[in-house]
């Protein structure tokens, strides 16, 4: 079977390391490097699940793979206390999984990492709580303040191709291409406003005796303590790609792949794995496309595919959960000091 040779996110073969540098780039050059602050939740969301597709691949981009783990810090600018905190990568002996679970075709599955990320809610809040004092510190440099947070924001489900396509009906409509709603245009902003949200590099106050570190990092400290925006941290970051990873090599796993695979064969279609299925990201999906996808997610529920992934990657998680207990607990000790600081902010007003 004929398959275009091309990466998954945009159609078009380069370098992960130059397209990583050329968006921070153009990032600092527009406003949604300063606000408005959804874009960063929503880009981070949606990059971590391109960087899967990525990933799962045998000799797949590392290289992007890495850049996500620490996008969270690049782009959301995570602080010092969370970069510290890292998930060790160890060995784990395959985990007895007494029982599968049972999800009814095209729901996502939830994982027992989940509670550890932010919750779009939790983001919301502190989304919200971070717009009021950015667009206040604006306001007292004299200069007009940026746009207001939009009041609910769309968030991907976090595994939702986490094992490949899943769901009947995307596959039906749009084959295997990701479909995100349009996000708003970015804001024009003036020089001196992105100065004043920015700061400046000599130390000395902004436009309008605006904070040297700029109204962005002002904002933050007010929430995070430091000058970082919220993020998910990298220890669950971490322990995220590591559980995929080692179950992956599991070899219940492998085996389920294989029937998959034979499944596939079956019905015309010659692929090793389901991350093999590449096509063209820049235009509408193709008749082979759809249909190749309508026959993955079948195949996927003939051989019990997602239950049987996700259920040995819960094991996997409840171990590595178990192992960075510690860890794991300051997490949901400052992601609660946080939500608490947004609180009383939200309330104030």
């Amino acid at each position: 079977m004929h398959r275009s040779n091309v990466g998954p996110v945009d159609g078009r073969k380069r370098d992960v390391s130059v397209v990583f540098s050329a968006r921070q780039s153009e990032a600092r050059r527009t406003s949604w490097y300063f606000l408005p602050l959804e874009r960063r939740a929503f880009a981070l969301r949606k990059r971590e699940m391109y960087s899967f597709m990525f990933m799962r691949r045998p000799g797949g981009k590392l290289a992007l793979f890495l850049s996500v783990l620490t996008t969270g810090c690049i782009l959301g600018s995570c602080s010092a206390d969370s970069a510290r905190t890292s998930a060790p990568i160890t060995r784990i002996a395959p985990p007895v999984v007494d029982s599968l679970p049972n999800y009814s075709d095209d729901v996502v599955p939830a994982l027992p990492l989940d509670p550890y990320f932010l919750s779009p809610d939790d983001s919301d809040k502190l989304l919200k709580a971070l717009d009021i004092l950015v667009r206040d510190c604006v306001r007292r440099a004299g200069l007009a303040p940026p746009r207001e947070h939009p009041s609910k924001n769309f968030y991907p489900s976090r595994n939702n191709r986490r094992y490949g396509i899943m769901d009947s009906r995307e596959a039906d409509a749009n084959g295997y291409r990701l479909v995100f709603p349009e996000a708003r245009p970015d804001e024009v902003l003036t020089e001196e406003q992105i100065k004043a949200l920015s700061g400046t590099k000599n130390g000395k106050p902004g436009p309008g005796g605006a904070p040297a570190e700029g109204c962005n990092a002002s904002a933050a400290r007010q929430v995070t303590g430091t000058s970082g925006y919220p993020s998910d941290f990298p220890v669950v970051q971490q322990i995220n790609h590591e559980s995929f990873r080692i179950s992956k090599e599991d070899g219940r796993v492998t085996k389920v792949i294989e029937l998959w695979s034979e499944c596939m064969k079956g019905k015309g279609f010659s692929y090793k794995t389901p991350f093999d299925t590449e096509f063209r990201q820049d235009q509408p999906p193709s008749p082979l496309e759809i249909e190749t996808a309508k026959a993955d997610v079948g195949c996927k529920r003939q051989v019990n595919f997602v239950n049987t992934w996700s259920g040995i990657e819960s094991a996997y998680q409840k171990v590595l959960i178990d192992r960075n207990k510690k860890a794991l607990d300051n997490v949901l000790l400052k992601r609660n000091e946080q939500l608490q600081k947004a609180h009383l902010i939200l309330e104030s007003r």
